[in-house]
């Protein structure tokens, strides 16, 4: 009797092994099935297809990842205006993306995915941040993270720390692909309210027809800072936006608060760089030695350099060391296009008795100052709209010359150079169709 149930048991064992086994075998399946129903918008099929795969293997990298895909892009699990049930939905397809190990396939597309939900839903760019270094960490392909951190840092008030992002994007990238990414960049640095309009919409920060302007980008970098009370970015985010608006007791106020708050300062230059702004212009630069001694690492950047300059020029009155390091401030974006640091070198100059380097300075940055008014600026704009002249486009290979920027040159002069070659090709091709001989 104990034989056969014993048996009998083990036979039951033995189909369970059997069933399990088949069910793993079918995941692969099951996996791309999920896929087909996501490009068909069949999303609750799609989500039923990706439980029958986490019950089995709750750590499927892709599954996770196509789990949190669902969760969010399915308008039909929560109605219009129903925040909390749209919070839920975004942590728990956080929660799946947490689930993917970063040496898997999946590790990068994960943070990065990450990254996007907390910055678009969560108002969390120091999250997003450091999911964002993290994916491309693990990947330094991963195109997508490289374009949403660049896009974090405009909404920041910061577009300047995505240049290298941009650069290293724009070699991923194919010829097509290339020319808008330049019209990003150039719009995020010289026209920030255009370009971020479109997304302050979709964050909720502008209405359906409204314009990103002062008030709006008040509340998004306020939201920014409410998010996530214990991070820097946002105080100083807020602090820079105070300083535009010329108003730098109120941000020196708010970075007070931050000390006491922010548990990150240490490590944030963009806190440390509107701290010593601050410091500027209300006059007291004798604070900023601290500052810029304690300059978070690497401590090699147009911020610091910036600083630091500020500091021994004006503070320790050694107008040739500070020569130097407004030197090295031009080193890096954007000091190519601030004239005021050029200006700074020139009085440093003066202050040597160099007369002659000093008036030939001041005239460099006269020159760089009228690239950059609203005459030269506002027609390189009304190319970019269409981006189908080149004769329009070539005005900005001539402001990139002008600037004495060779990369940003040449990445224009190619946009030109292959819309001029589909000019000609459809030139030719229309002589052909009229039977006259092609163009030599």
């Amino acid at each position: 009797m104990v034989k056969k149930l014993l048996l009998g048991l083990l036979g039951i064992l033995v189909a369970v092994a059997a069933w399990f086994f088949a069910q793993y075998r079918l995941t692969d399946n099951r996996v791309q099935d999920a896929k087909s129903l996501l490009v068909q918008g069949r999303y609750r099929e799609m989500r039923q297809q990706l439980r029958n795969v986490l019950w089995l293997q709750p750590r499927h990298p892709e599954a996770n990842v196509l789990m949190a895909q669902a969760l969010t892009i399915d308008e039909s699990l929560s109605l219009p205006g129903d925040f909390e049930r749209n919070r839920e939905l975004i942590e728990e397809a956080l929660a799946h993306l947490a689930l993917v190990p970063d040496d898997s396939p999946f590790g990068a597309t994960a943070h990065e995915k990450r990254a996007a939900l907390e910055f678009n839903f969560q108002y969390r760019p120091s999250a997003a941040l450091d999911d964002l270094a993290r994916s491309i960490e693990l990947d330094s392909r991963h195109a997508s993270a490289y374009e949403l951190r660049m896009r974090v840092y405009a909404m920041l008030g910061r577009p300047r720390y995505g240049y290298e992002d941009m650069w290293a994007l724009y070699e991923l990238l194919d010829d097509a692909e290339r020319p808008l990414l330049l019209r990003r960049w150039f719009m995020y640095e010289f026209f920030p309210d255009t370009s971020l309009t479109e997304t302050d919409r979709q964050m909720g920060f502008a209405g359906p027809d409204q314009m990103t302007n002062v008030l709006v980008a008040n509340a998004r970098l306020r939201a920014f800072k409410d998010a996530e009370p214990h991070s820097a970015i946002g105080y100083a985010a807020v602090g820079n936006w105070l300083l535009k608006q010329t108003d730098p007791t109120t941000a020196q106020e708010l970075l007070n608060i931050s000390l006491d708050q922010a548990t990150d300062i240490d490590d944030c230059e963009y806190w440390f760089a509107i701290a010593v702004d601050t410091l500027e212009d209300l006059g007291t630069l004798d604070d900023a030695v601290e500052l810029v001694n304690r300059w978070p690492a690497p401590q090699d950047s147009y911020d610091y350099w910036r600083a630091k300059a500020i500091v021994q020029h004006r503070v320790e009155e050694d107008p040739e060391a500070a020569l130097e390091s407004y030197g090295k401030a031009l080193e890096y974006w954007p000091g190519p296009v601030d004239w005021s640091v050029r200006n700074m070198m020139a009085a440093c100059l003066r202050e040597l008795g160099r007369t002659d380097e000093s008036i030939e300075m001041t005239e460099r940055a006269s020159d760089v100052e009228k690239q950059l008014r609203d005459d030269v600026l506002q027609p390189i704009r009304d190319a970019l709209f269409t981006m189908d002249d080149p004769t329009e486009l070539q005005r900005l290979v001539q402001f990139y010359d002008e600037l004495d920027l060779p990369r940003e040159r040449a990445a224009w002069q190619a946009v030109v150079d292959q819309l001029e070659s589909q000019s000609q090709e459809t030139a030719d091709e229309s002589s052909e169709s009229a039977g006259d001989p092609p163009a030599e």
